[in-house]
């Protein structure tokens, strides 16, 4: 009995130690800033006519440095327009770890951020062509 309890607590602290990524599903791998793979997380996409909202992960391979903070992946809250063909960041987090782990190093919401039109082959791009297909975003 003794043994039991002490095996399912370990498993209890394991899992709640190991990162929950189960939710991310990778979208593209990019060259620039020494490599980096986006995500998005399905389970944010959001619809409201031809906008839609996910949240996004920018996972680098190297340390990567704003404002004198380093950092090795990013979160982003992004918003499309799937007439406009336009996009925007809603929010974003700074994290000292991979797949927005670790420390968050800068935060901030941007819920008046201007809109930017979508650049063909860019990450935006790549998103937009993901949120804005007919299929919807993998789910």
């Amino acid at each position: 009995m003794f043994i039991t309890i002490v095996w399912s607590l370990l498993a209890f602290i394991f899992l709640n130690c190991v990162p929950a990524l189960a939710g991310w599903r990778p979208i593209s791998y990019a060259a620039g800033s020494g490599g980096f793979t986006i995500y998005i997380d399905p389970a944010t996409v959001a619809r409201q006519q031809d906008l839609v909202k996910m949240l996004v992960l920018y996972d680098f391979r190297f340390v990567q440095a704003i404002n004198g903070k380093s950092y090795l992946s990013s979160t982003w809250q992004q918003q499309f327009d799937c007439v406009e063909h336009r996009s925007r960041h809603l929010s974003y987090r700074y994290h000292s770890d991979n797949m927005g782990n670790g420390k968050v190093m800068l935060a901030g919401d941007d819920e008046n951020n201007t809109w930017s039109p979508v650049t063909p082959k860019s990450a935006a791009g790549i998103l937009w062509n993901i949120a804005c297909s007919k299929d919807g975003p993998p789910i």
